[in-house]
Parts: C-alpha cells; structure tokens; sequence
C-alpha cells in the first residue's frame, strides 16, 4: 500500500542513531510521512470521522496541562493532518464533509477559552508563557485549517459558515454571562489570514463585522476581571485586521457613516490611558515625573509599556512593512506594538479614505491625529507624530493641502519637554519641505 511504501521510503532516508548497541529510525520524520501519505491516499469519508473523534481527547488533554510538549504536538499533528486532508478533497467530499470539519475547526479554536477558564479557575497568577505558545501554535495550525476549507469553497458555500463563525464569537458561551474575549481575539486571527490570503475578495464581509470592531476597539480593562490582557490583544488583533481591509478593499467599505464609527475610537486609542500591564518597577525606567528639563533619547520605553498580549505573533510582516516606510529604526524602538499598529491602521483609513472625496475625510482625521499631539503622555504624542508623518507619506503630494493645518502643532513640539518628541518633530519638518519644494522653517520662526 502507499502508507507501507511511505514507511518504507522514510525507514530508509531517516536519521539513524545508536540507542543501547541498537538502531532508531527518526521517528518523528516516519510519523509525518504517515500522516502525509494517509492524509493523499485514505478518501475523506474514511478519516473525518476518526480524526473528529480523537479531537476532543487531545484538546482535552492540550488545555488540561498544556505545560506537557506532548499533549501539545498531538492536538497540532492532529490539526496538520486534517488541512492536508482538506487540500486533498475535491469539491463532492467538501460538500458533504464541510460542515462536520468547520465544526471541528471552531471545537479547535475554542482551546484559548478553555485554557483561560482552567486557569481563572485556579491558584490565580498569569499563565505559563511556554504554555500559552504551544496553545497559540495549536491556534495557528487550527486556523489554517479554516484557510483550507475555505479556499475550497465557493461565495454560496462560504456565507453560511462566515456567519457561523461570526455568531460562535459574538455569542456568550455555554455557562457564561457574555461574550467570550479569548474567542474574539481566535476570531479576528481567523480574519486577519482570511483578509490577508483573499484580500478584496474577503473585504466584502466587513460590513457585516462592523460591530464586532467597534466593540473590540471600545473594550476597556475591568480592573476586577485582571483582563486587561486579553483587552490589549483583541485590540491589537482588531486593528491588524482592518489595516488589511482599509488596504485592500475596493467595495468601499469605509464609507461616511462607517468613517464616523471607526474614527474616534481609533483616535482614542492614541491617547487612552496605559491601563495595560507594565513590567515590573525594577525594569521601568527611573525618568523624573513632572520635571520640565528635557530628556535625552535613551532606550525605549514602550517595553514598559507593552501589554501582556495573551498568545498571539507580535510580530506583523505587514504592520512593520508599513510602519517602516516612514517610521525610522530609532522611533520603531520607542513605539509599542500597539502604538506601531495605530499608525498603519490610521494611515491605510487615510489612504482608503480617498477612495471617495478624500479631503473632506482626511481633514477630520488628520485634526484628530494633530490634537492628539497634544497629550500629557510622551509616548502618545510620538505615536500622533508619527501617524502624521505616516499619513504625509502614504498620500504623497496629495498632503500638501493638510499642510497648514499641521504647522502650528509641529511648531508646539519643535518645544518639547520629550527630547525624542523635539528630535522626530524636526525630521518630519523636514520631510514636509522636501515633498512642498520650500522651507516649512520659514512659517515656524514667524
């Protein structure tokens, strides 16, 4: 059979090494190779079942001592096969086994809420970091299986499980008072991959996630839940999916009414207050509180300031991509991922915004950002600073009619008391003349 001709091929290709005067095969190459091989030969009606069957063990046993490497590479082998298995179906086995692996992929992306249940209901205290990434790769495995399923189904069969899945996240589930934190940031990972593989093709639905967005955006920390954590997280996951959908869409999803919905509690992100945990006070820089004598650059303090994002990538190839086309290396240390994911998502809803009638949007948005240059908070300012300067770069020449609007606020911070807020507020003077053709300077010193 192919699965004895496979065993075979791996028997005789693995990594050999002497165990007590014998010789071991790599396991661990022969096991993916079987697994690769039934998952290509064995017809989906065969395997669905059993694999849907072994499911809840090993998620059970995943959450119930995730600490355990082992628990944790049976729920993601499990999660590995079941996408080569779906990319292997045609469009017959889709159709009859869709629902029973979209109710597989959701039982899967429920493991972040039931490790957070078990651990709410323990001594208390956060989570195993090592923990919570070996549940976050098991996550990450289960939506890509979403990925697969969804690549290989047509608008007519993807509607209903969209909104499946919209209803599985927005709903409070069984036992609980409301609505689940921990499946609203699986859901908006869902999206992000879903947005990112499908781009305008998938924008189409953010209409009907409006509310969701809304609500993740204008989520505040409830001191006595200790979940400003997850609070952080479903922002920052929120934001990354509607910088992919202010940068893809071509349906005109950010239309007047829903530019009014999104701006202010983006706006106030810059400058809500840091509610989010801070490293401990030893590891906190000692800068004086109060003192009007300028403060030398010196390593980022957004490292103090970094939420504790619950088992999630903090890395974003396409936030940083975007940061970085106007954001120097220098202030990229200064900014938090949050601040870092502000200042793409507000300069891709400029970009977006000028789909239609742009200027009578940016102007809004653009005094929205200005006024938030003016914060108590050192890092806010520098975060409105550089959604400035990343608004100038991503609309180009079309920024000069913003221009005079922005000078008296830059003029403000060439007076800083934050010696990084002076440094920044002089490179993006400067750029501004170089894109205007004349000396901005001039209108300064006046």
């Amino acid at each position: 059979s192919r699965v004895q001709k496979a065993v075979g091929e791996a028997t005789k290709t693995g990594h050999s090494s002497s165990v007590s005067g014998g010789s071991t095969y790599d396991v661990q190459a022969l096991s993916n190779a079987c697994r690769s091989t039934i998952a290509s030969s064995v017809p989906a009606r065969l395997l669905i079942g059993p694999l849907s069957s072994m499911l809840d063990r090993v998620l059970e046993e995943a959450t119930g001592n995730p600490e355990d490497g082992r628990h944790r590479h049976s729920a993601l082998h499990l999660m590995d096969m079941l996408a080569a298995v779906i990319s292997n179906m045609d469009s017959t086995a889709v159709a009859t086994y869709g629902g029973n692996i979209f109710s597989m992929v959701l039982k899967s992306l429920d493991t972040r809420r039931l490790y957070s249940d078990k651990d709410n209901d323990g001594n208390g205290g956060a989570p195993p970091i090592q923990a919570w990434g070996r549940l976050l790769a098991i996550e990450s495995a289960t939506v890509n299986c979403m990925l697969q399923l969804v690549l290989k189904l047509n608008e007519t069969k993807f509607k209903p499980i969209f909104h499946r899945l919209l209803e599985w996240a927005t709903r409070a589930p069984p036992g609980a008072d409301g609505p689940s934190l921990a499946r609203k940031i699986a859901f908006f990972n869902v999206i992000n991959v879903l947005t990112e593989n499908l781009k305008s093709v998938f924008t189409t639905y953010f209409s009907a996630l409006l509310e969701p967005l809304q609500d993740a955006l204008l989520r505040e920390a409830d001191p006595d839940l200790d979940d400003a954590p997850n609070v952080g997280t479903v922002q920052l996951i929120a934001m990354r999916a509607l910088t992919r959908c202010f940068m893809y869409d071509t349906s005109e999803f950010l239309n007047e009414s829903t530019f009014d919905k999104l701006l202010e509690p983006l706006i106030n992100l810059i400058t809500a207050p840091r509610q989010l945990p801070r490293r401990p006070s030893h590891m906190t820089s000692k800068a004086a509180r109060g003192s009007k004598k300028k403060q030398a650059p010196k390593p980022s303090t957004s490292d103090d300031e970094t939420p504790l994002f619950v088992a999630i990538d903090p890395t974003d190839t396409l936030i940083e991509n975007t940061v970085s086309a106007s954001c120097p290396a220098w202030m990229q240390t200064e900014l938090s991922t949050l601040s870092k994911t502000l200042v793409a998502c507000l300069s891709q809803m400029a970009m977006a915004s000028g789909m239609n009638n742009g200027e009578s949007r940016w102007r809004p948005l653009h005094h929205a950002v200005l006024m938030a240059t003016r914060s108590n908070d050192p890092i806010s300012r520098c975060t409105a600073l550089e959604t400035v300067m990343a608004i100038c770069a991503t609309l180009q020449e079309e920024y000069l009619v913003l221009v005079p609007e922005a000078l008296p606020f830059l003029s403000e911070l060439l007076e800083d008391e934050d010696a990084r807020v002076e440094r920044r507020a002089v490179e993006v003077i400067n750029a501004m003349s170089e894109k205007s053709g004349e000396d901005l300077q001039q209108y300064l010193n006046n």
